[in-house]
């Protein structure tokens, strides 16, 4: 496949959003996911702009939302689009980070994995902050920047440089006589994988 394109849909009505998009496909898209009030679409080239523009014009009571993010960049932008009565208009560009893979077992030896790392996300995204026109995008931060956050006895630690977050590790707070922090690798003590 080559230049996925990703799509999330919704509206200023998300029960009548259901009911007006049970049974309409975009042209091109695939139907990857529908939760209550949106649907996730997938395409291959282009994102059904036109579409839902075309879609809203017949809606002219409701409001659509879209997050648009494109392979051909690797999806490092969101992009939010309004469309109102026919006509569109992009009210936000977000920063989207591709990551290195953190192994299951480390996530799950950390309880309050999720909450460490949306902290780094909000980290991350003050260093790449959005223009003031969003249709220029984000002013993305190109050095290299280590971050550490805690919480609970437990430190994520995570460095970025563009829209790249790599070489995370977790670690565990141990106090012996002075505080010490373990790597969390997925392993035992005894150097055993689990």
């Amino acid at each position: 496949m080559a230049n996925i394109d990703n799509t999330v849909l919704w509206s200023d009505n998300p029960e009548k959003f259901d009911e007006i998009t049970k049974g309409v496909e975009f042209i091109e898209c695939r139907l990857e996911d529908r939760e209550p009030g949106s649907v996730y679409l997938r395409s291959r080239g282009k994102v059904p702009h036109e579409e839902i523009e075309a879609f809203s014009a017949v809606h002219p009571d409701m409001a659509f939302y879209a997050e648009h993010s494109f392979e051909c960049t690797l999806w490092d932008t969101i992009w939010t689009v309004e469309y109102k009565k026919g006509a569109s208009k992009v009210t936000k560009a977000t920063a989207n980070y591709m990551e290195t893979v953190v192994p299951e077992k480390i996530k799950e030896q950390v309880p309050c994995y999720d909450d460490l790392y949306r902290k780094l996300y909000k980290i991350f995204a003050r260093l790449d902050p959005e223009h003031e026109d969003p249709h220029q995008g984000i002013d993305w931060c190109e050095s290299e920047v280590t971050v550490n956050v805690e919480q609970d006895g437990y430190r994520l630690q995570a460095t970025k440089a563009g829209q790249m977050v790599d070489d995370i590790k977790a670690f565990k707070k141990k106090v012996v006589e002075r505080e010490v922090w373990d790597e969390v690798t997925g392993e035992d003590d005894d150097g055993i994988l689990f």
